[in-house]
């Protein structure tokens, strides 16, 4: 624990502190492997006192609807492992989680949900973010990248943008529900196309 709050002081001060943005992706980077290192040691400790540990096979995940029915999972692996453009993971009576995988030179698609408000996290890659009151008077807003988020509120017009050399990683929290369970959208065509 102490090791975790070292790093979390640590890369609050370097990420706030008057850096450039590659000083800041080189912090990031360097707090990713430290946390990974803390994960390797809480698994450990877990091991020895008889705990089962967290197995993670990547190849085997089930990119499955598993809404209705408790779910744990590691949120960042599941994320980076994603290939398709959109896949439903969770849908439930009134909140339904997305992982998406957006293609460079991609975006997720300028949309407007009425009555849902959306939270998203970006789990690797760079993107920008677009808001506006309606489709024609989208502005940039924001670049964000990994473990950076995104709400959007009911009612206002967004798009992210693919701005990276790989792959955007990213997931979604709708609320209430906007796709039908066991959605999945293999491409961006695919998935744009069912949206509008």
């Amino acid at each position: 624990m102490k090791r975790i709050t070292t790093v979390a002081l640590i890369g609050a001060a370097l990420l706030t502190a008057g850096c450039t943005q590659q000083q800041r992706d080189k912090a990031k980077a360097e707090i990713r492997e430290e946390m990974t290192e803390a994960r390797e040691e809480v698994n450990e400790t877990r091991q020895d006192l008889g705990l089962a540990t967290k197995s993670v096979d990547k190849k085997n995940f089930d990119f499955k609807d598993h809404g209705g029915e408790p779910f744990v999972v590691d949120i960042e692996d599941y994320t980076d492992a994603n290939q398709n453009f959109r896949t439903t993971v969770w849908t439930g009576s009134s909140l339904q989680m997305t992982l998406m995988s957006i293609p460079v030179g991609g975006d997720i698609g300028a949309e407007v949900h009425d009555d849902i408000e959306q939270f998203i996290r970006i789990e690797s890659g760079k993107g920008e973010v677009y808001f506006g009151d309606t489709e024609e008077t989208m502005q940039p807003y924001a670049k964000v990248g990994d473990d950076d988020i995104v709400l959007v509120p009911k009612g206002k017009w967004h798009n992210i943008k693919n701005i990276g050399d790989k792959p955007m990683k990213l997931y979604s929290l709708y609320s209430p529900v906007e796709h039908a369970k066991g959605t999945i959208h293999v491409t961006m065509e695919e998935g744009q196309a069912a949206d509008h």
